[in-house]
């Protein structure tokens, strides 16, 4: 979770599903790449495979479910950036989604690169340098819609809307 002004609530990842019968529940108990997290946001169900199921944090980056295995992604092993030199881990995606193609689209805010990214079902990453989103505090929600525009805003500070559309190549 964050604040009303975007700033970090540092609540332990958690999450519940109904599986049409019954409600269970995963803390990082159940998912040990969980432990020592914080923050989740958003939470992105991919339309062609739905048990793939992709988790942003405002603080460690994504958590990309596969049925049983859990993938975690920062600074460390994808093109998701530490929002300080250091190396710690605080890497602030605000947004997640993916689209009707199994693209997983994502934010990372307060960076100086844009911070828009894209991971293809190949896993492969793609980063999109967009200057009016450089260094800014918080990216929010991102939304994908049938004709595969994205969405994605500014809570705070330069309020305001993001659309895009990847002209269905994403790589180029």
């Amino acid at each position: 979770g964050v604040t009303s002004n975007w700033n970090n609530l540092f609540l332990e990842p958690h999450f519940s599903y109904f599986d049409g019968n019954e409600w269970h529940s995963y803390t990082s108990t159940q998912i040990p790449s969980f432990k020592n997290e914080w923050d989740l946001l958003n939470i992105a169900i991919n339309p062609k495979n739905p048990k793939d199921v992709t988790f942003c944090s405002y603080v460690s980056g994504i958590f990309k479910v596969l049925g049983d295995s859990v993938i975690h992604y920062d600074q460390h092993n994808s093109e998701l950036k530490n929002i300080f030199s250091a190396d710690n881990n605080y890497v602030r995606v605000g947004g997640v989604t993916v689209d009707k193609n199994g693209v997983t689209w994502m934010n990372n805010s307060e960076i100086p690169d844009g911070g828009i990214l894209a991971l293809t079902q190949e896993n492969k990453w793609v980063r999109y340098n967009y200057n009016f989103a450089k260094n800014k505090h918080s990216q929010g929600m991102i939304l994908s819609t049938k004709n595969g525009f994205k969405w994605s805003f500014f809570p705070i500070h330069n309020k305001g809307l993001f659309v895009w559309d990847d002209n269905k190549t994403v790589e180029n």
